[in-house]
């Protein structure tokens, strides 16, 4: 089964909520109930051209690396810093 690319205006009043409340170099989690969209949502904002949509010009800088907080190898704050690692380099 293919997943439809979704438009640049997926869940647009969401994002501008999301967008307003991050800082540069700061951390955020998107919690909620299984099923809910968090992971599909956070994938969205990866996408460039919707970096791009949001952030104009410095749409290159905006890095939004997706953790998963079950694939943690370990329960620590070294665990959560390999896996940012992880999904910045890779």
């Amino acid at each position: 089964m293919t997943i439809p690319r979704l438009p640049g205006s997926y869940r647009a009043a969401l994002l501008h909520e999301i967008y307003r409340h991050l800082d540069a170099g700061k951390c955020g989690a998107l919690i909620g109930v299984a099923s809910a969209g968090k992971s599909r949502l956070v994938e969205f904002m990866g996408r460039p051209d919707v970096r791009e949509q949001y952030f104009g010009e410095h749409w290159k800088t905006a890095l939004f690396p997706w953790v998963d907080g079950n694939d943690l190898l370990e329960y620590s704050e070294w665990g959560l810093c390999e896996k940012i690692l992880s999904a910045i380099l890779l």
